[in-house]
């Protein structure tokens, strides 16, 4: 029963990492939106922004990534509370 918990931590630990880091994405081109298509380019989503000349990508992903190695990092240390 203890390895289901434990399974069931990662598993939401990793879906929540994903939806933090394309949530980030999401909230800073709110307005900037031009259009979404699902299942493309091997995405299950694709946003189409309109970002203004010299923006760093970057910068934006490095921050995102930053954010899933932290969520990561979080959903580690309560699978070593658990166990």
């Amino acid at each position: 029963m203890k390895k289901i918990k434990i399974i069931t931590i990662i598993i939401l630990g990793l879906l929540l990492s994903i939806a933090l880091h394309e949530l980030f994405h999401y909230l800073l081109h709110v307005n900037h939106i031009v259009g979404v298509e699902f299942f493309t380019h091997n995405n299950i989503v694709s946003m189409h922004i309109l970002t203004p000349k010299g923006y760093n990508i970057l910068l934006e992903e490095l921050v995102a990534y930053l954010i899933t190695v932290i969520t990561m990092i979080g959903t580690v240390f309560v699978v070593n509370k658990v166990t």
